[in-house]
């Protein structure tokens, strides 16, 4: 199933709601607020509420010239939302950094396993003489070349002048870089244990204010440093499918009293201000029937009918862990801006131009800085889940390794060998202590609480596992999973902190996983594997709203439930890094004419430098795509339905917004998976006014004429 979650970040990044119930969190430039305007003082700085886009975001504050105590700090109401928002970050991580480009990577030539899980700087292709590759010449005019000198920021009241930045230009390791090697066995075998959630059972205080009269659910906050202890501060969000209600806090004892009508309800325990660091959210199920009676998922209530409930405890990072923090907070908030384009067709990504640890994808320029690095090896580990009443019963390391392998063979094709993926697979399953229903994650995408079962797992398994020996972890659940009990697993793209490092890419797997191969998707486990990976690497879904196909069925990231054309479009292999400005035929649409450029496009398939696309920027954030595909590597497809495909990536519209729009040939019939989208010889459309037309096609690709429309 193509989505993706960014889940609630832990420790110092624990999401938590922007207004608090006791204090205000702490303002950081790109945090969320709530209203438009609004002022707080913190760190000697006044930051102020900001629209950017669609959202609502503290701006880069200004310093004040009188600090203002905590005292003084403007507090607002309880936000309803149960779904939280960032927090104010770790005070080990260090301030944003708005204006440094970042550095350019070192060529990997031949690369060797990476030695850290620190993401690597976004890979941008190198730098082009010009920002047009040589065009198969003909007797139209030629554009005019278009301008790619890096333009001069606007003048500051800084004494000094500002200096022109400096082109992003990153030095691309050659084809076929990186060498494949065959998934290994971890070294040992894992078992689940709990170190951090205290009894399983909690015992609830005999002393504990009166219910108010025909009250019918009620609870007790257990701290889970001090299981016998009321959680100070602490209090709960509850909400149905239909409607979220405002934040209850707890009574000075932890007693919550509430009456409720029938119903199915989600209760998130809250921990207590200034705890973001400690402890984490814990999601329960509650339903109350007709008769009015309470029943609470997994907890059974003593016998004055209260549940005890708690929040989670988090890892609290090591040395290693703190520094680790502070350069993912570094990168994840230099804003898109700092990226000086190389080329015109490198648009900036203008959805998320200020960034943060919120932002984990991304359509246009650079890549969100700690995905996955573009280059090299990716140490990863498959981790084998399994539950008290969904046991497996393949042997791990026989039954992953084609999984792994289809994920490591389909990267290394689409980056030109320039990427490979090292995996290392748990030899048993680890056996949670609860059901695979206790999440509630069956049934639709969205359903339950993924981020708690993350949360849990992670608890379990550290430090049985060094996580900072890995850049992607992938938590995967035996085939015999129901759809019902644990339907869909999404990617990870926000850190979790572990006692040894940060957890920041990969994906927990669901019986989504198995349930295209067993419907006659061949390689559907890891073709799963490699869509989510996908958002591993910061891109999209590229269809509208999982509801229709905008792109069709021509990419992964489009639909990987397809047994036809499967390889990455080439706008993401560029913003990876994987195609170089010298094979991409890039012009403005002011640089066209009306007689048109010829070029000759090879297949993006084939592994060679040979030019791989003709690019069109319509707009500061609309680009054209041409590209040849053709019934080779992993695309599956009929002669009819090989030729030129038409697409264009906006770069304004966000996650399922329908960014990216196939333009079909005159005469194409399926307008569901456009998989006749393909254009043939003598095949000519019209997109935002710039005309194409295919003038020869054969075996070593496509010929396309580009030019304005008459």
């Amino acid at each position: 199933m193509r989505k993706t979650l960014s889940f609630a970040l832990t420790v110092a990044l624990s999401l938590v709601s922007v207004t608090s119930y006791a204090s205000t969190p702490k303002p950081f430039p790109g945090g969320i607020c709530a209203k438009a305007g609004a002022t707080v003082i913190s760190s000697n700085k006044k930051f102020t509420c900001v629209k950017n886009g669609k959202k609502l975001q503290w701006n880069s504050g200004v310093v004040s010239k009188t600090p203002t105590s905590p005292a003084g700090r403007k507090t607002t109401s309880p936000s309803a939302t149960p779904s939280p928002t960032l927090s104010e970050p770790s005070k080990l991580a260090p301030s944003p950094i708005p204006t440094i480009a970042p550095a350019p990577m070192a060529t990997l030539a031949t690369p060797a396993p990476s030695e850290s899980a620190t993401p690597m700087a976004t890979p941008a292709p190198s730098e082009s003489a010009t920002p047009m590759a040589t065009p198969t010449p003909s007797e139209s005019a030629t554009p005019e070349p278009v301008e790619t000198s890096s333009p001069t920021p606007t003048a500051t009241a800084s004494k000094m002048p500002s200096p022109t930045p400096t082109a992003t230009a990153i030095e691309i390791p050659r084809i076929n870089s990186v060498s494949k090697s065959e998934p290994v066995a971890f070294s040992h075998s894992i078992i689940a244990s709990d170190k951090s959630k205290g009894p399983a059972i909690i015992e609830v205080p005999g002393n504990l204010l009166s219910a108010p009269a025909k009250t019918n659910v009620k609870l007790w906050l257990a701290d889970p440093r001090d299981i016998g202890s009321a959680l100070a501060g602490g209090g709960i969000f509850y909400w149905t499918a239909a409607q979220n209600y405002p934040f209850v806090p707890a009574n000075d004892d932890g007693s919550i009293y509430l009456t409720l009508a029938a119903g199915s309800y989600s209760i998130d325990s809250v921990e207590g201000p200034g705890l973001a660091n400690v402890m984490s959210r814990h999601r329960y199920e509650l339903t109350v029937l007709d008769s009015g009676a309470v029943s609470i998922q997994n907890l059974a209530p003593n016998d004055r009918g209260i549940f005890a409930i708690k929040t989670d405890l988090i890892a609290t990072p090591g040395s290693n862990g703190a520094s680790e923090l502070a350069k993912l907070w570094s990168l994840a908030s230099m804003p898109a801006s700092t990226f000086v384009p190389t080329s015109s067709c490198q648009l900036l990504d203008s959805v998320t131009a200020a960034r943060s640890l919120n932002t984990d994808l991304s359509a246009g320029f650079p890549k969100v800085r700690i995905r996955l690095p573009s280059y090299g090896n990716i140490r990863a580990l498959i981790v084998p889940i399994d539950f008290t009443d969904i046991k497996g019963k393949d042997n791990t390391v026989t039954y992953f390794t084609p999984v792994a392998n289809g994920v490591r063979d389909f990267y290394y094709q689409q980056s030109y060998g320039r990427l490979t993926f090292d995996f290392t697979i748990i030899p048993n399953w680890v056996r949670v202590p609860f059901t695979s229903t206790k999440y509630g994650t069956g049934g639709s995408v969205g359903a339950g609480d993924p981020d708690g079962y993350l949360n849990e797992i992670i608890s379990l398994t550290d430090p049985e596992i060094d996580y900072s020996q890995y850049d992607a972890i992938y938590y995967l659940v035996p085939k015999e999973m129901p759809m019902a009990n644990m339907g869909w697993g999404p990617a990870i793209t926000s850190p979790h902190m572990t006692s040894t490092g940060a957890i920041v890419n990969g994906a927990t797997g669901g019986a989504d996983m198995y349930l295209n191969e067993n419907n006659g998707i061949v390689g559907g486990r890891w073709k799963w594997m490699a869509h989510e990976t996908g958002h591993a690497f910061g891109l999209y879904d590229e269809d509208y709203q999982h509801k229709s196909q905008s792109l069709g069925f021509w990419d992964i990231m489009a639909m990987s439930w397809s047994n036809q054309a499967i390889e990455m479009v080439a706008w993401d292999r560029y913003l990876e890094g994987w195609l170089t400005n010298e094979q991409i035929g890039c012009s403005t649409k002011a640089a066209l004419t009306t007689t048109g450029t010829s070029f000759k496009i090879d297949p993006l398939v084939r592994q060679n430098d040979k030019q791989k696309v003709v690019m069109v920027a319509l707009s500061p954030t609309k680009i054209l795509v041409m590209e040849s595909r053709r019934n080779e590597g992993l695309d599956i497809l009929p002669p009819n339905q090989e030729g030129l495909l038409v697409y264009t990536v906006d770069t304004s519209i966000g996650q399922l917004g329908g960014g990216y729009v196939v333009h079909p040939r005159n005469g194409a019939t399926n307008k569901s998976s456009y998989q006749d989208a393909a254009l043939h010889v003598g095949d000519s459309i019209v997109v935002a006014g710039v005309k194409i037309t295919v003038t020869a096609s054969g075996s070593d690709g496509d010929t396309v004429t580009v030019g304005l429309a008459g």
